[in-house]
């Protein structure tokens, strides 16, 4: 997989999902500067795992056992800018979170 770009969501008719976003591979048919949709998440608000106050969760679906138990937390900073916790069971799940920040794209 490439450089991660970040994450797109959709509020589709079954609920919020999204995908995290991939520079596209140099060895694929792609041009330069486009992304690839990849490791799928629905996203649900819930208590947080870390405090009970609500965040968004963006649960990634099973098929990559490498990222399996992978949950993210997101919450709402200034400006649009979104704060999260990223866990994988792995490496001590809630215990052990990586921080992240998601800034919106520019239209």
């Amino acid at each position: 997989m490439s450089r991660w770009l970040g994450k797109e969501f959709d509020d589709g008719l079954d609920g919020l999902k999204g995908w995290n976003l991939f520079e596209g591979a140099r060895d694929k048919v792609l041009s330069k500067g486009l992304s690839v949709r990849a490791r799928s998440f629905d996203a649900t608000l819930v208590p947080s795992a870390f405090d009970r106050t609500p965040a968004l969760c963006l649960k990634y679906r099973d098929g990559w056992p490498r990222f399996a138990g992978m949950r993210d937390e997101l919450r709402k900073g200034e400006g649009g800018v979104l704060l999260g916790l990223g866990s994988m069971v792995a490496t001590g799940g809630v215990k052990n979170p990586q921080p992240f920040v998601l800034q919106p794209m520019s239209p």
